[in-house]
C-alpha cells in the first residue's frame, strides 16, 4: 500500500519510518478522511504496538510516521529458522494478543496481522501498522463494499473478511494471529500443507495438519487454541483475545512443572524455621472444585488477648499476599478479598468452634493452597508461626516458626516469613516464585504500615472516608510506599471526590514503574475512569480480572463491560462469579448488576429471577426489589407491580435511598418504554403521591425532590416540574442533570431564551470529570426539538466523554423523536452481539 522510506526527524534527532500511500490509493481515499481517521489508530499507546508519530498530506500525497524499530520482522525470523520453539511462538503470539486486545477496547482492528507486520525489536513482538487498514477500508467503505473488495493479505485474512463483510471485528484479528501462531510452530500456513487449497482454508478447522516433527512437540492445549482462534465462525473463536492469550498460556506454566524438584532443594536450603510437616487433615469434602494453584492468606489469628494488636494479623497477611503478588507466578487472593473471606469463617466457627478453619477458607475463597497463622506473647515479646496446607487433599505443606519479635519490630519478622512462605511454595509449586526469595522488596516504615493495614480493615467495612485519610497518613509517613495512595485514590472514588482522587493518582503515576503489574492494572483502569476514557478502563480492569478471577476485580469487569455496552461481555463476567461464596456472597448489588445487563438484552424472565435472588439476600430493603420492579414492569404485569409496591411501603428507609416513591417512579419508566403508557402515568402519580406524602423529607433530602421532579415531568406538568429543577439549580450550578430538566422544560414549554439560558449554562460545566453528563443534557434538549442528528452527535460524544451505557438510553422519554432513526437504534445495540 505504501513505499517506505528510513528518515531523521531532525527536530527531535531519531530514525523514523515515513510511509507515503501509493498515488492510486492516495486518490481514491481523500486526504480529509484519511486523515480523520488515521487520527484514532494515533491515540494507541501500548508497549506492544508501534505508535504513530505523525501522519499529513503534502503535494497531493499522504503520508504517516512511525518510529523505526530496531531488529527485523516475525517473517525474517521465520524465514531463518523455519519452525520456532513452541514455547517461544506461544510468547510471542500472547503478547501480541495483548497489543490486539488493547486495540479492540479502543474499537480499532488491526485487519493485517502477518508476521512482516510483527518486529521484534528487543526481542518483544510490537505490531506496526496498526489502524493502517482500518483508516483505508473506513475511508473507502462504500467503494469497496459496492465492488466487494477486501483490504488485507489473503493468506492470513479471517473468511468473514476476505468476503468483504463490513461487519468486521476484533474476531478477525483472531483468525489472523492464529494462522500466525500455527505457522510459527509449523513453518508453513495452516491449510498450505493439507494440499486441499483455499477450499480447506475456509472449511472446518478441524482440516488443520500437524505433522510427525511439528505436532508430536505442541502441547494439546495449544491445539487447542489454534483450532479454536481458526474456526470459520465468529461465533466459534474467542471472543477477546485476552482469552486468547489465557488460553495459550495455560499450558505454559504446567510445562515447567518438570523442574519443580529443582526448588525443592532451594526451599530446604532456606532453613531455619522452615520444616516439611507430613501432618494430614481431614480431606477437603469438593476437591474438585477448588483451584490448586490458588492461594489465600487469611488473617492471622490473634492470641495476644489485647484487640489492640489486630492490625498485626491484617499486616501479615497483606505483606505476604503482596509478597506472591509480585512474582505473577500463582494465582493469588487479593488481601481485600481475603480479609473478608477470613471475617466470613471466624463468624462461621463461632456457630461451629469444631469447624476446620482450613476447609471453611478455601471453600470461600475457591483456593487449594491455604496460608494461617496466629501470634501470642512470650516474655514481653510476641511470636509468630505460620501453616501452609493443601486443601485439596488435607496435606499440611509446611510450618514456619514460632519466630520472636518485638511487637515495633514485627515487621522485619513478617518479611522474613514472607521469604519463606514463597520458598516453601516455590517448592510446592513453581521454581519461578522461588527465584524471586531474597530479592529486594523494600518494606515501608513501621509506622507506614500500621496506617495502612487500619485503612484496609476501614476499606473492607465500607468506611471510605477513615479509610482515605489513614491510606493517605500512610503514604505520607512513607512517601516510597506507593500502594498505599493507590488505596487512597479508590476510596476517595468510592465517595465521588473526583478531583481529590484525581490529584492522588496523578502522584501516584510518576511511580507507576515501581508498582507490581497488580497494582498498575488497578492504577490505569481508575486513571482511565476519571478521564473518561471507558475503553481503556475495560481494558485495563478486564486484565485485572484476568489475573485475579472470582474477585471483586471480577464484579468491576462486569461492570465496566456493561457501561461500555458489551453487555454480553458483561453477562460472561457476573455469570463467571459465584453468588454464594466469596465477595458476592450476600451482596445484593450484584444481582441488580446482572438484573440490569439481562433487562437491557430483554431476558426479563432471568432479570425477575435475580430480583428474587436479591429479595432472599434483603427481604426487608427497598433496595432489593429494583430488579423485580423492571422485570414486571417490562412483562405488563401491572398487579404483581403493584403488590412489590405494596410491599415496599411497609419496609423501613434504605441506605441506599431507594423508597417506595422511587420504585415506583421506576416502574413508571419501564411501563411507558415498553409501550404500557397508561399504567406509565398512573405509576408516575403513584410516585408523586408518595413523594408529596413525605413532604418533610423532599424538603430537605436533594436526590428525593429530584425524583419528585421527573415524576412531574413523566406526568408532562412542565411547569411545576420546570420549578423544581429551577430551585435545585439555585442550589448546585454545577450539576448538568438539573440544567438539563431546565433545558428540557423549557423547550417543552418553546421558551427559545429560556433554551439558550439552559445551553449557556451547560456549555460551562464542560471539563474534568463532567464524564458526560453534559454533552447527555444538551442531546435531551436537541432531541426534544427534533434535531435528531445534532443529538445524536451529541449522545456520541457524551459516550467518548465517559457517559455510560445504561437503564438511561433505553428508557429516557425526551428521546422518543429518535425511535426508529437508525443512528440512534445503532446507539442502542449492544456492542458485541
Amino acid at each position: 500500500m505504501a513505499t517506505v522510506y528510513l528518515a531523521e526527524d531532525v527536530r527531535h534527532h531519531r530514525k523514523v519510518a515515513v510511509k507515503i500511500l501509493f498515488q492510486e490509493i492516495a486518490g481514491t481515499i481523500g486526504a480529509d478522511r484519511f486523515l480523520r481517521e488515521i487520527e484514532i489508530a494515533a491515540r494507541l499507546t501500548h508497549p506492544n504496538i508501534v505508535p504513530l508519530h505523525d501522519s499529513g498530506a503534502a503535494a497531493g500525497a499522504l503520508f504517516y510516521v512511525m518510529p523505526f524499530v530496531e531488529g527485523r520482522s516475525l517473517r525474517e525470523l521465520i524465514e531463518e529458522r523455519t519452525r520456532l520453539p513452541v514455547n517461544e511462538a506461544v510468547r510471542i503470539a500472547s503478547e501480541v494478543a495483548d497489543a490486539l486486545e488493547y486495540a479492540h477496547a479502543h474499537a480499532v482492528v488491526h485487519r493485517d496481522i502477518k508476521p512482516e507486520n510483527i518486529l521484534l525489536g528487543s526481542g518483544h513482538p510490537v505490531v506496526t501498522d496498526f489502524g493502517i487498514a482500518r483508516a483505508i477500508h473506513e475511508a473507502t467503505a462504500e467503494r469497496l463494499t459496492g465492488e466487494h473488495l477486501a483490504i488485507g493479505t489473503p493468506r492470513y485474512m479471517s473468511p468473514e473478511q476476505a468476503s468483504a463483510d463490513a461487519r468486521i471485528d476484533g474476531r478477525s484479528d483472531i483468525y489472523s494471529l492464529g494462522c500466525v501462531l500455527y505457522e510459527m510452530i509449523t513453518g508453513f500456513g495452516p491449510f498450505d500443507a493439507s494440499g486441499a487449497g483455499a477450499k480447506a482454508r475456509y472449511g472446518s478447522s478441524s482440516a488443520l495438519y500437524w505433522s510427525r516433527n511439528t505436532g508430536s512437540g505442541v502441547p494439546p492445549a495449544v491445539r487447542r487454541a489454534v483450532k479454536r482462534a481458526l474456526a470459520r465462525d465468529p461465533a466459534d473463536r474467542y471472543q477477546s483475545a485476552a482469552a486468547f492469550a489465557l488460553a495459550l498460556r495455560a499450558p505454559q506454566r504446567r510445562w515447567h512443572r518438570t523442574v519443580v524438584g529443582g526448588a525443592v532443594v532451594l526451599a530446604a536450603m532456606i532453613g531455619g524455621a522452615l520444616a516439611l510437616g507430613r501432618l494430614r487433615l481431614t480431606p477437603y469434602a469438593d476437591a474438585s472444585a477448588l483451584v490448586p494453584r490458588r492461594v489465600v492468606v487469611a488473617q492471622f489469628n490473634n492470641r495476644t488477648g489485647d484487640r489492640a494488636l489486630d492490625y498485626i494479623g491484617i499486616m501479615s497477611a497483606d505483606w505476604i499476599t503482596e509478597g506472591m503478588l509480585r512474582t505473577g507466578v500463582v494465582d493469588v487472593v487479593p488481601t481485600e478479598t481475603a480479609l473478608q473471606a477470613s471475617r466470613f469463617v471466624e463468624s462461621q466457627r463461632l456457630r461451629q468452634p469444631a469447624a476446620d478453619p482450613v476447609r471453611l477458607l478455601a471453600n470461600e475463597s475457591n483456593a487449594g493452597i491455604v496460608v494461617t497463622g496466629s501470634y501470642y506473647p512470650d516474655s514481653g515479646r510476641i511470636q509468630l508461626q505460620v501453616q501452609v496446607s493443601d486443601a485439596r487433599n488435607g496435606r499440611l505443606l509446611g510450618a514456619i516458626g514460632p519466630m520472636p519479635s518485638t511487637i515495633a519490630g514485627s515487621i522485619g519478622v513478617i518479611d522474613d516469613i514472607r521469604e519463606r512462605v514463597m520458598g516453601l511454595l516455590a517448592a510446592s509449586l513453581d521454581p519461578r516464585l522461588g527465584a524471586t526469595v531474597g530479592m529486594p522488596m523494600q518494606p515501608p516504615t513501621f509506622d507506614a504500615y500500621r496506617e495502612f493495614s487500619e485503612g484496609l480493615d476501614r476499606y473492607t467495612r465500607t468506611d471510605f472516608s477513615d479509610a482515605t485519610e489513614r491510606f493517605t497518613r500512610a503514604y505520607q509517613r512513607d512517601s516510597t510506599f506507593s500502594v498505599a495512595l493507590l488505596m487512597a485514590s479508590i476510596s476517595a472514588s468510592n465517595l465521588r471526590r473526583y478531583e481529590q482522587a484525581d490529584s492522588l493518582l496523578s502522584i501516584l503515576y510518576r511511580t507507576r514503574s515501581q508498582l507490581i503489574p497488580f497494582y498498575r492494572d488497578w492504577l490505569d483502569y481508575r486513571r482511565s475512569v476519571l478521564l473518561g476514557d471507558r475503553p481503556a478502563a475495560l481494558y485495563a480492569i478486564r486484565q485485572l480480572a484476568l489475573a485475579a478471577p472470582g474477585t471483586k476485580a471480577t464484579y468491576n469487569w462486569g461492570t465496566e463491560a456493561l457501561q461500555n455496552g458489551n453487555l454480553l461481555e458483561a453477562q460472561r463476567a457476573f455469570e463467571s462469579l459465584s453468588p454464594d461464596r466469596g465477595p458476592m456472597r450476600g451482596w445484593a448489588p450484584y444481582w441488580d448488576a446482572i438484573g440490569t445487563v439481562r433487562h437491557l438484552l430483554g431476558d426479563y424472565a432471568r432479570e425477575l429471577d435475580a430480583g428474587k435472588r436479591a429479595r432472599a439476600i434483603d427481604p426487608d430493603r427497598p433496595y432489593a426489589l429494583s430488579s423485580s420492579v423492571r422485570a414486571l414492569a417490562a412483562m405488563g404485569r401491572v398487579n404483581s407491580v403493584t403488590a412489590v409496591l405494596d410491599a415496599a411501603e411497609r419496609m423501613p428507609a434504605d441506605p441506599f435511598g431507594v423508597t417506595a416513591g422511587s420504585l415506583a417512579l421506576e416502574a413508571a419508566l419501564e411501563f411507558r418504554s415498553h409501550g404500557h403508557l397508561k399504567d406509565a402515568k398512573d405509576f408516575a402519580q403513584r410516585s408523586l403521591n408518595w413523594y408529596d406524602a413525605h413532604g418533610a423529607d423532599t424538603s430537605k433530602v436533594t436526590a428525593q425532590r429530584w425524583r419528585r421532579a421527573v415524576a412531574l415531568y413523566e406526568l408532562n406538568r412542565w411547569t411545576e416540574a420546570h420549578a423544581v429543577a429551577s430551585a435545585l439549580v439555585a442550589e448546585d450550578k454545577s450539576n448538568a442533570e438539573y440544567l438539563g430538566m431546565l433545558g428540557a422544560t423549557a423547550a417543552r414549554s418553546g421558551s427559545q431564551h429560556e433554551i439558550a439560558v439552559a445551553n449557556a449554562q451547560i456549555d460551562q460545566l464542560r471539563g474534568k470529570y463532567g464524564l458526560g453528563a453534559a454533552s447527555l443534557a444538551k442531546a435531551r434538549i436537541a432531541a426534544i426539538l427534533g434535531l435528531r442528528n445534532e443529538a445524536v452527535i451529541l449522545l456520541r460524544t457524551a459516550f467518548s466523554e465517559g457517559k455510560e451505557y445504561d437503564l438511561w438510553l433505553h428508557r429516557e422519554s425526551d428521546f422518543a423523536t429518535l425511535r426508529g432513526y437508525p443512528p440512534f437504534e445503532e446507539l442502542l445495540r449492544t456492542k458485541d452481539r
